[in-house]
């Protein structure tokens, strides 16, 4: 007599646990039925190559009977041996089709995960809602609860109702079968859908790929649908991804990739296939917001192809070619998926991230004009960041590039008398190439300088790590400024000038730089410089998109105009950056005696007023210092009490801080009036108003400034 069942068994049966195990094995074995028909052909065809068509025809037949007697003939160690479970993936792969794999089975094997994802999701549902049946399972009945890949059913998902077949094969994607796949990405995060759906987008996005003859398994034929296709593929793929193989992210704003389980491999493949199919696509996109998003989000995908050195070239050559070309928006998107890609722990991608960043603008940056310069800032502002996130990294690349500075200048110095090998030198590369690493140098050795989302100095006495660096790049920089004299090549001179100015406002780095810009200064005032007539009238020359004087300028008032202008900016900004110091009327006595003498022995004009301004300015800083001082009890060799008292001194409050801030100001908003007269905005200026009218007006205003200034000081 059988054993009765016990009352936990009855009860399992009566919810009707028993009848679902039941269909569930009669389903898969149906679905078996026809490919273990196959395979036991194949067996008893290997067994008897010598039976006879007769023989061959019974056998044949014998798959028309009835469902049970199928195996009649076999034995049970012969149905065992076949092993057609176990090979039923591999035929299923794409034998039928042909050696080319498609779209579609080329990412099948995610289908398992998701259905293992979602059975655990079932699982945890059901604890939810009757928690007395699922810990009944769990003391007594634990296999149930287990998940096993090779006894799930794969879902089976009739996509032809959905979609009409075209004479080659392909399916037409249509608006139900995307809705279809974003609610099942949204209420499982079906790995299958994510699939799905990155594979419609690859055949809709390759166009170029039906040329060569490879099978895609969509078509789109909608635009509407094909951008909706687009934004849902980059919306959904970093959201699934990440429920399924989460990533790490350290405090400082890096990243660990993935860990290593069994579908973190193909899904890698995945997100590589997605990430060559966006960068194809990218070449194509016009609309700056599609680019912004595509960036954006494909930089989440980064973590998972960190370990794939191809799909991460292609993705970095993407991420550059729009970050030197693209429009703004879309050139901070560019950088954002750049720093993400220098984020990781791996330090080679940071390699290559510098390398490559470094190398795209110095090849953007062989023209430089009005219209080009805005970009080319805003590639070295961005590219100094990247530099910046890790100093240690960052410091054999620009150690090395340095060098290669000067080697060029070394180069040129040898045969100063070739023309060529001056090119060398002065050209936009090079002036591009030391303002970079000036820029570099500042913002890493800031005192608030941030490094991977955090303030972290490079050493333990706080300094940076790319310190050392400086003085060799000031050689550099003062010897390319010696190396041409001339006064043709003075605005290359005031460039080089602007940027060791930079350095030294955020490193607090002394640099004799008067030497430098007083023979600038000088030379137009000097009584031995002869001005020629202008043979025809000339436009007021800007000299930060110069860094030759043309030569129909050459001798002429309004270029003598300029270079006072400028140079006259630059050395009141390089005065008032040792405003702060306790020696400062020792430090600008030379200066005052040589810009005196220059003003006395000039025949005036306009130009000698302007220099005389700048004198008197510095005397007052130099009067204000002293005013300070007056009551110093300690001697100038007490170091550490001369660095207390420049700390605790606003330099702010002084008189040539005051100055230098009016001029600032006045001078950004006549380059935003050439920027409006440039692109059309606002009001033009008149064509036939006189060059040398221009400058005056812009001395009017400098005038009316220190008017004001004089006030407040009052």
């Amino acid at each position: 007599m059988a054993k009765k069942g016990t009352k936990r068994t009855r009860k399992f049966a009566a919810k009707g646990g028993i009848q679902a195990a039941i269909n569930a094995r009669r389903k898969h074995q149906k679905k078996a039925r026809p490919v273990i028909a196959k395979k036991a052909e194949r067996a008893r065809g290997k067994d008897s190559k010598g039976a006879s068509g007769r023989d061959r025809k019974e056998e044949e037949s014998e798959e028309e009977l009835p469902e049970g007697t199928k195996f009649k003939g076999m034995s049970v160690d012969d149905f065992l041996k076949g092993d057609f479970m176990g090979e039923d993936s591999e035929d299923g792969s794409g034998s039928e089709n042909g050696d080319s794999e498609d779209d579609s089975a080329s990412f099948a094997s995610l289908d398992e995960f998701d259905d293992e994802e979602r059975h655990v999701q079932e699982l945890s549902q059901l604890a939810e809602k009757d928690p007395v049946f699922y810990k009944y399972l769990q003391e007594n009945e634990p296999e149930l609860l287990g998940f096993s890949k090779s006894e799930e059913l794969p879902e089976e998902v009739d996509d032809a109702e959905m979609s009409e077949e075209e004479e080659d094969g392909r399916k037409i994607l249509t608006k139900d079968m995307l809705d279809a796949w974003k609610a099942d990405i949204i209420k499982y995060r079906s790995l299958k859908s994510l699939r799905q759906l990155l594979t419609a987008f690859r055949a809709s996005s390759n166009l170029d790929d039906e040329k060569s003859g490879t099978k895609r398994t969509y078509t789109t034929e909608s635009p509407e649908l094909f951008n909706q296709l687009v934004v849902a593929s980059l919306k959904f793929a970093p959201m699934v991804l990440m429920h399924h193989i989460p990533y790490k992210e350290l405090p400082d704003g890096r990243f660990k990739p993935p860990a290593q389980v069994p579908k973190t491999e193909k899904i890698a493949r995945l997100v590589a296939s997605f990430l060559s199919s966006i960068a194809k696509l990218m070449t194509t996109l016009s609309d700056t917001d599609t680019q912004v998003l595509a960036l954006n989000e494909t930089s989440k995908l980064i973590p998972y192809v960190s370990g794939q050195r191809r799909a991460v070239k292609n993705y970095l050559k993407m991420s550059l070619e729009m970050w030197s070309n693209g429009e703004d928006e879309v050139r901070l998107a560019a950088y954002m998926a750049l720093r993400r890609l220098g984020a990781s722990s791996d330090t080679s991608l940071l390699d290559m991230v510098l390398k490559a960043s470094y190398l795209t603008m110095v090849r953007g940056a062989s023209k430089s004009n009005d219209h080009t310069m805005p970009s080319l800032n805003l590639m070295k502002n961005t590219a100094s960041e990247l530099y910046c996130m890790n100093q240690g990294a960052s410091y054999q690349h620009a150690f090395s590039y340095i060098r290669q500075l000067a080697f060029h200048l070394r180069g040129a110095m040898k045969v100063v008398t070739s023309s060529d090998a001056l090119r060398q030198v002065y050209n936009w590369q090079f002036v591009h190439c030391v303002d970079f690493w000036c820029m570099v140098l500042a913002k890493a050795s800031a005192e608030d300088a941030i490094i991977f989302g955090k303030r972290k100095k490079g050493k333990s006495n706080g300094e940076s790590e790319l310190k050392p660096l400086i003085f060799p790049l000031v050689q550099v920089a003062l010897g390319a400024i010696k190396l041409g004299p001339g006064m043709r090549h003075y605005p290359l001179h005031l460039h080089l000038i602007r940027s060791l100015l930079h350095l030294i406002r955020h490193t607090k780095t002394y640099i004799p730089l008067a030497p430098y810009i007083l023979p600038i200064l000088t030379a137009p005032l000097s009584p031995s410089t002869k001005f020629l007539p202008a043979k025809e009238k000339l436009k007021p020359l800007d000299l930060s998109v110069s860094i030759h004087v043309p030569a129909g300028y050459m001798k002429t008032r309004i270029l003598a105009e300029s270079i006072v202008d400028d140079a006259s900016f630059l050395l009141a900004e390089w005065s008032e950056s040792l405003q702060g110091s306790i020696a400062f009327p020792e430090l600008m006595l030379p200066v005052i005696v040589t810009l005196k003498r220059c003003v006395r022995k000039s025949k005036g004009g306009k130009n000698a007023m302007h220099v005389k301004t700048l004198v008197e300015r510095i005397e007052e800083g130099c009067r204000w210092v002293e005013s300070k001082r007056a009551n110093v009890k300690f001697a100038p060799g007490n170091g550490k009490e001369v660095e207390s008292w420049e700390g605790s001194i606003d330099v702010e409050d002084s008189p040539m801080a005051k100055w230098v801030k009016v001029q600032r100001k006045a001078r950004a908003v006549r380059e935003e009036m050439k920027r409006k007269a440039a692109t059309g905005e606002g009001e033009m200026l008149d064509d036939e108003e006189s060059a040398e009218d221009m400058p005056m007006d812009e001395d009017e205003d400098d005038d009316d400034g220190d008017d004001d200034d004089g006030d407040e000081d009052d």
